[in-house]
Order: C-alpha cells, then sequence, then structure tokens
C-alpha cells in the first residue's frame, strides 16, 4: 500500500520514530520538508500494518477534551441535604 502524506513540522519527529518502529514501511523518495509541513510519500508491505501505524498516529496527535459534567440546581441541593 502507497500513501502520500502531509505531517506538520512540529509533529515530525513523532511520526518518523512511528514509522520507523513499525518495520514494515519504506520511504518511496525523501521527505520534503516546507515551512509548515513535511510531505512524506511511504508505502508499506500489508495493508494491517498501515493501518495500525494510521491509528497509533491519529491516536497520539489528537487532543483530549475535558468535559464538565453539568449538575443541575436541585441535584446539587440534594447532594447538600444527603451530605
Amino acid at each position: 500500500m502507497e500513501a502520500t502524506d502531509y505531517i506538520p513540522v512540529e509533529k515530525w519527529n513523532l511520526w518518523y520514530e512511528l514509522f520507523k518502529s513499525s518495520g514494515n514501511g519504506r520511504l518511496k523518495c525523501q521527505p520534503f520538508i516546507g515551512k509548515d509541513e513535511v510531505l512524506v510519500n511511504y508505502s508499506f508491505t500489508d495493508m494491517h500494518c498501515c493501518n495500525e501505524f494510521r491509528a497509533e498516529y491519529y491516536r497520539l496527535t489528537t487532543q483530549i477534551k475535558e468535559v464538565k459534567r453539568k449538575v443541575s440546581f436541585w441535584k446539587r441541593i440534594k447532594l447538600i441535604i444527603r451530605g
């Protein structure tokens, strides 16, 4: 499976370390490092390895959003009364 991706420059080292540790991928040509992004052309021997690599990269680069659970006014009163 062959793919081309644009990787943000600040995440380039993370992407490259994951790529090297995957073991089954190889770069088709030298990465082109631009001002904001790195253009990478690579291939994997099988589709399963490529999917695992992309899922791991996505998992590591996705920001975590903290969400506060809102408790209604009446539920807060109940909690205070119950102690």
